[in-house]
């Protein structure tokens, strides 16, 4: 019965919402299946995990226990996305529902319920990160921080820029039907003061650094010592995209996440991913600030 109720939803859904939730599944198991591969090849002993952990880790490393909370973390993920994706299947409208529908009693008990339903989300991989990783500091001198910082952030607006204006976006949008921006960017652009707050809080402050522990942090260093460097990057990425739940902004958000991965290995440090984050969605919220009416 559950998977019929499932299918029956889904059935409802709008095309765009349908490849949308195909997109995050297939993106949850690419995850679970690097992980589960590179083990079984380790244990076969036809695959060696990759060598230079990031950052070095002990000898004694519990690598059993990522692989549960990859699976306990991916699925958390997966539940999250179907949850924000199935509701579409009640409604008829498109980009304008999520806010139409938002409540306008969005007081400071709601703001500090939702930023204590975000800081919980990603709560378990942060502290795994933090009590494995306490040795976490910056590799470079924080001017050279700053300036990677603004080269990796221009290079992946340009990339971004390059692609909407390259028509593929458009193209994609009216191949689907699916809305052109995110909810979050809907509701920011159309929600009142609180909900600017909540998301200016969530996109530049909390956003950043529970995403890059985890996604880059955790997710990607579990990956990449089972599957390899690139498996890991694309893995990730992918599933990065995929839990915005934006068609429209999956290639742009896939591609963000290949360059943050990129940009972790290479300064094996978190602090420049985070700095670009938080940059990068600054970014993102004054642009929509200033095209507001």
């Amino acid at each position: 019965m559950p998977t019929a109720t499932l299918l029956s939803r889904l059935a409802e859904l709008p095309f765009h919402a349908q490849l949308m939730f195909g997109i995050v599944v297939g993106s949850g198991v690419l995850c679970l299946a690097v992980a589960a591969a590179g083990a079984l090849s380790a244990r076969l002993r036809r695959y060696h995990p990759v060598a230079g952990e990031l950052p070095p880790l002990p000898p004694a490393f519990p690598y059993a226990i990522d692989q549960l909370l990859t699976l306990a973390f991916t699925s958390i993920i997966l539940c999250g996305a179907a949850a924000t994706i199935l509701p579409l299947a009640a409604t008829t409208s498109e980009a304008t529902a999520p806010s139409e529908t938002a409540t306008s009693s969005f007081g400071w008990g709601t703001l500090i319920l939702a930023l204590a339903a975000q800081i919980g989300l990603y709560l378990p991989m942060l502290v795994r990160y933090a009590l494995l990783h306490p040795w976490q500091r910056p590799t470079r001198p924080w001017l050279d921080y700053l300036r990677l910082t603004l080269l990796v952030w221009a290079g992946i607006y340009l990339a971004v820029v390059l692609l909407e204006t390259s028509g593929l976006t458009p193209w994609i949008i009216r191949a689907t039907g699916c809305p052109e921006h995110q909810d979050v960017i809907l509701l920011f652009s159309r929600g009142d003061m609180m909900q600017r707050l909540y998301i200016i809080i969530c996109a530049v402050l909390i956003a950043p650094v529970a995403e890059e522990c985890c996604f880059r942090g955790f997710l990607y260093t579990t990956l990449r010592r089972w599957g390899g460097c690139a498996a890991a990057t694309i893995a990730s990425a992918l599933l990065f995209g995929a839990i915005h739940a934006s068609l429209a902004q999956m290639l742009p958000l896939t591609l963000f996440g290949i360059v943050q991965c990129i940009a972790y290995e290479k300064t094996r440090s978190l602090w420049l991913p985070i700095a670009v984050h938080m940059l990068f969605n600054t970014t993102s919220l004054i642009t929509t600030a200033l095209m507001l009416p």
